[in-house]
C-alpha cells in the first residue's frame, strides 16, 4: 500500500491488464476521520465493500451508515463520497467497471497536491462537493443557506447538480434536528 492523500494508503489489487478491462479492484485503507470529497464518476459504476470500520456515505441525496461486510454500488454518473467514522482504521474494497480508474490512482500516488482535481478530471472523476462531515444540525442549517460552499456554480455539471446536491445536506439536517431533540432533555435534566 502506498500513500494516495492524508490519511489514506491505496493498493491496486487487480488492474485492467488481469480482467481484459473489465474492472479493476482497488483496497483503500484510511485513517479515523479519512473522507473524500463529492465527486462522480462519468465512465465507471463503483461497487465498494465495507471491510473493516463503519463508513458514511453519501451517494446522491441519501446519506446512511455503512458496517462492515455491507456493499454499496454507485451508477456511472452519481455524485457521492465516504467517510470513515470508526476510532481505527477503516478499510474498503472499491470495484470499478469497467476497469480504467486505477490508473487514476496510480498517478495521483506521485502528483503533487495541487493537481490532484485536474489529474482526476482528466480520467473522467469530478469533484462536486466537499467531503462528508459530521454536522451538528446548526452547522447543516448554516450550510444549507450558503449553498454557494458546498457546490460552487462555475460550471454546468455543478449547476445541474447544486439543485440535487442540497437535498442531501437537507437529509442530514432533519437527522440532526431528531437527535438535538431527542437529546436536550436529556442534557437539561443534567445541568441542573
Amino acid at each position: 500500500m502506498v500513500d494516495a492523500a492524508p490519511g489514506e494508503r491505496i493498493a491496486v489489487r487487480l488492474s485492467i491488464c488481469g480482467t481484459n478491462g473489465a474492472y479493476a479492484v482497488v483496497e483503500s485503507l484510511a485513517a479515523p476521520g479519512c473522507c473524500v470529497p463529492m465527486h462522480l464518476l462519468q465512465k465507471e459504476e463503483e461497487h465498494f465493500v465495507v471491510l473493516e470500520g463503519t463508513y458514511r456515505v453519501a451517494v446522491e441525496d441519501k446519506i446512511f451508515d455503512v458496517a462492515p461486510g455491507t456493499s454499496v454500488t454507485v451508477p456511472k454518473g452519481v455524485p457521492h463520497a465516504w467517510r470513515n467514522l470508526s476510532s481505527s482504521p477503516g478499510r474498503l474494497l472499491a470495484i470499478f467497471t469497467p476497469g480504467g480508474f486505477e490508473r487514476l490512482v496510480q498517478e495521483v500516488i506521485s502528483a503533487p497536491a495541487g493537481n490532484v482535481e485536474e489529474l482526476a478530471a482528466r480520467y473522467g472523476c469530478l469533484i462536486v462537493g466537499p467531503p462528508i462531515k459530521p454536522w451538528s444540525a446548526s452547522g447543516l442549517i448554516r450550510l444549507r443557506n450558503n449553498r454557494e460552499n458546498y457546490c460552487p456554480s462555475d460550471s454546468t455539471l455543478l449547476n445541474r447538480l447544486s439543485r440535487r446536491v442540497p437535498s442531501v445536506i437537507n437529509h442530514e439536517i432533519e437527522e440532526a434536528a431528531e437527535r438535538e431533540e431527542l437529546l436536550m432533555p436529556m442534557v437539561n435534566r443534567l445541568r441542573t
